[in-house]
């Protein structure tokens, strides 16, 4: 069971410059919606993020100056070149991504991901141990944290408990039943420019409506997804025999098919939805 902190030591906030978070950062920094006040915004960065996103992160900091909250960027390096040394053979461990893989049988499935745990999560926890004061593992009894995570109400099945036993995770758009469209209204009321989502830029949990838009609207961005397919296709050093793809269908990217048809081997995608509610840490896509 959780850990139920009544009054914590320090409040921060998990920051991913997309909607819900910069909506809910706001309203921490303005009193709004009974949002906490933190202490400390962090966005993690995995070095792989769209433009749009430092953008955002950019104008988000110089906009709370006047409000006195601290928005800081933490990071565990970049997860593209990591994930490339692993297929070079120059390091034996890389970060799992949710890619999809085609058999040499057709059969298609999807890798086991652990990115969010190790480029989002643990990045924070480091930089909001730095700013309590101490390191990796010491830890004063007495000093608790919360946590706020920018999950809307339309995405209540992403809520998760903090494993950390002293930091408790909190909610406050689900706790006032704010949903993203909500999000999308009180950033504009406050006057800030929309966010587009954040993500890295080649996540394979991306819906058929995001490959689309991106193509037509960023394509230097569609590119380095396009690049990145390719440069991943062969991860026999990572331990995976199969072709691995960034889209479901397992065709090049270049080549997919974004309308919704069918086109995969087995015709058994049809559609191919957001899936960042299968993020089970709930930190991504925010």
């Amino acid at each position: 069971m959780a850990r139920h902190i009544e009054t914590p030591t320090y409040k921060y906030m998990s920051y991913g410059a997309g909607v819900q978070s910069t909506a809910m950062l706001g309203m921490s920094a303005l009193g709004l919606y009974n949002v906490p006040r933190v202490d400390l915004a962090i966005f993690s960065d995995t070095q792989r993020e769209p433009q749009w996103v430092y953008d955002t992160m950019t104008h988000m900091q110089e906009w709370l100056k006047p409000h006195g909250i601290k928005l800081i960027t933490a990071t565990a390096g970049d997860i593209g070149q990591k994930i490339f040394d692993r297929i070079d053979g120059k390091v034996k461990s890389a970060p799992a991504i949710p890619a999809f893989v085609k058999n040499a049988d057709g059969t298609t499935g999807i890798l086991r991901r652990h990115c969010t745990r190790d480029y989002k999560i643990r990045p924070i926890e480091r930089a909001l141990r730095e700013f309590m004061g101490y390191g990796p593992r010491k830890q004063k009894k007495d000093e608790t944290a919360w946590g706020l995570i920018g999950i809307s109400i339309d995405e209540v099945e992403r809520m998760k408990d903090n494993p950390t036993p002293w930091i408790e995770n909190k909610f406050p758009l689900i706790d006032a039943r704010i949903n993203r469209e909500d999000c999308v209204r009180i950033i504009e009321e406050m006057g800030l420019p929309r966010p587009l989502k954040s993500s890295c830029y080649f996540c394979p949990y991306h819906s058929n409506h995001y490959w689309r838009s991106m193509q037509n609207e960023f394509p230097e961005e569609f590119q380095k997804c396009i690049d990145f397919d390719e440069r991943i296709r062969n991860m026999k050093n990572a331990g995976v025999e199969g072709q691995v793809f960034l889209h479901p269908s397992c065709v090049p990217l270049s080549e997919a098919d974004f309308t919704g048809k069918k086109n995969d081997i087995d015709g058994q995608f049809d559609m191919f939805p957001d899936m960042f509610k299968n993020d089970c840490e709930g930190m991504c896509g925010v």
